[in-house]
């Protein structure tokens, strides 16, 4: 894990220590990377149903701030909320909620990340809604 996720990391931890996460990085297991991969995923977030604990897969090899920003959003989604489906319309709606929340923290100037992960950001929110209309949510 490179030092800047490392410091992102604890200090969620730190801040919230209550919410239980486990941390798994490409530059660490292969399978991480190929799991990603399949997916077409820079990082993914699961509830753990055996241990409670929010499983956080981040592909390390590029940092990219948003998306682990967005994966800390969804730990803390599945901590409040529990479990989703993936693809339903509470999965959709929880894609939005912390893509919203990103992108209004950026401008708050809350957290700092780049035009471009900004303008992501906002791509991902565009499609998540339109997803979600096309669930008749």
């Amino acid at each position: 894990m490179t030092d800047r996720i490392g410091k992102i990391i604890k200090f969620f931890e730190y801040m919230r220590p209550n919410v239980n996460i486990n941390v798994y990085r490409s530059s660490q297991d292969p399978e991480v990377r190929s799991l990603l991969s399949f997916f077409g995923a820079e990082g993914a977030a699961a509830l753990n149903l055996d241990t409670g604990a929010v499983d956080i897969s981040i592909n390390d090899d590029v940092f990219r701030k948003a998306m682990i920003y967005e994966e800390l959003g969804h730990a803390l989604q599945y901590h409040r909320d529990g479990h989703v489906e993936v693809g339903s319309i509470d999965y959709f709606k929880r894609e939005i909620e912390v893509s919203m929340c990103l992108i209004e923290r950026s401008f708050e100037e809350r957290i700092k990340l780049s035009a471009d992960e900004v303008k992501q950001t906002e791509i991902n929110l565009k499609a998540y809604q339109e997803k979600l209309r096309n669930l008749g949510g």
